[in-house]
């Protein structure tokens, strides 16, 4: 109970002390980095981060894992001031399930992001708390409730100018060890959210361009078809002394 008081004042006390520093401006895989297999920097977002995690969980058994991460950058790392040591506070849900057991996780972790530039893979260290729903239909834990706490490590590397992929292994203890390891896609969706604008903006410039140079053709045929018509009418209305008179002179 003392290690999970301690573990909690940590998630809880660290993110307020933290300061909002401005990160590396290479911090973003949208720029590009040459000498990599991907060719991207990796992504450090400053504002929010989320993720989809998908690999295995032991608790009793081997069980699969699905979750979801959403993370909130916090500035830099209390004890480094450092900008290579970003913080983040994550929320955590998923749920692991296998032949009858089911165990429901919900946690809130606080993250490391340690970024060495210009290597292209960020690693990872967190401390979280939370609590553990499990569902065991061959032993007499259904419907049970423990309070989960422990650690995790990984690491982050960009796979495209949008999305990171991650490897991460997780440790925590409830009523009994528990276990993850699994890969995790971070999508970012701040750089999503500007690349659709973009394309819906130079989309709204040709429509409105197309549209600009259809109203302007409206425009000028009725003239040139008026200029033609009255040409036509004025040829129509000459008298015919006039008209002999043009032919005697032809003559």
């Amino acid at each position: 109970m003392r290690t999970f008081k301690i573990i909690l004042l940590l998630v809880i006390g660290f993110p307020f002390g933290t300061s909002r520093a401005a990160v590396d401006p290479l911090s973003g895989a949208q720029v590009h980095h040459p000498d990599t297999w991907n060719k991207f920097y990796t992504y450090v977002p400053t504002k929010e981060d989320y993720a989809l995690e998908i690999g295995s969980m032991w608790e009793r058994k081997n069980l699969y894992w699905l979750g979801a991460l959403v993370g909130f950058h916090t500035g830099t790392c209390p004890f480094a001031r450092m900008r290579d040591c970003q913080n983040y506070v994550d929320i955590i849900a998923g749920a692991g399930g296998r032949n009858g057991l089911n165990s429901r996780l919900m946690l809130a972790s606080l993250r490391f992001q340690f970024v060495n530039f210009p290597s292209s893979y960020s690693p990872l260290a967190r401390a979280f708390v939370g609590g553990i729903h499990i569902r065991d239909s061959e032993m007499d834990r259904s419907n049970r409730f423990n309070v989960v706490y422990g650690f995790g490590f990984g690491v982050t590397t960009s796979v495209h100018q949008r999305v990171d992929l991650k490897t991460e292994v997780r440790i925590g203890h409830g009523d009994q060890l528990w276990s993850q390891v699994f890969l995790s896609a971070n999508v970012k969706i701040d750089k999503w959210i500007d690349y659709f604008a973009a394309q819906i903006n130079e989309f709204s410039r040709d429509t409105t361009g197309v549209a600009k140079d259809a109203f302007k053709s409206t425009i000028e045929l009725p003239g040139d078809l008026a200029d033609r018509i009255e040409k036509t009418v004025q040829g129509q209305k000459k008298s015919p002394s006039e008209a002999d008179q043009t032919g005697s002179e032809s003559k």
